[in-house]
């Protein structure tokens, strides 16, 4: 398992650490308006969110969860209570995927939050799938 941690901490930790100076001294980010307007621009968008974009209390929470949970990742991976907290950050990754053209950065993050899937898990899909693939 510290081969996963290490691996989150520095293929996504030291990614998301470094994106929240940004996101600190950026008067949208810091008004809770990260999510909000990239998805009111038609031509920075996929699909219609106006079902988010119209809650204001839905729009900030989108926009400041993220800063919540990059500037906490790289420490809180280390604690196996936090962890499944960071499993937000995919189900964040899989909005971006839908939401803006930018699908392999969203699917690359993605990849890293599956190191975070406790091990019974992994092994009880892996029962459940055994031998349903034929192989050659």
């Amino acid at each position: 398992m510290i081969h996963n941690l290490l691996l989150m901490a520095v293929g996504i930790g030291v990614v998301y650490f470094g994106s929240i100076f940004y996101k600190m001294s950026s008067p949208m980010w810091t008004a809770g308006l990260g999510f909000w307007l990239p998805a009111t621009v038609p031509d920075a968008t996929w699909l219609n969110f106006s079902f988010l974009l119209d809650s204001e209390f839905l729009s900030k929470s989108l926009g400041i969860l993220p800063i919540i949970l990059e500037a906490t990742l790289i420490f809180g991976i280390w604690f196996r209570r936090t962890r499944r907290i960071y499993l937000l950050g995919a189900l964040l990754h899989i909005g971006i995927f839908f939401a803006y053209p930018i699908p392999l950065f969203a699917f690359g993050e993605m990849l890293f939050f599956i190191l975070l899937i406790p091990k019974p898990v992994k092994a009880e899909i892996s029962q459940e799938h055994k031998g349903q693939i034929d192989t050659p």
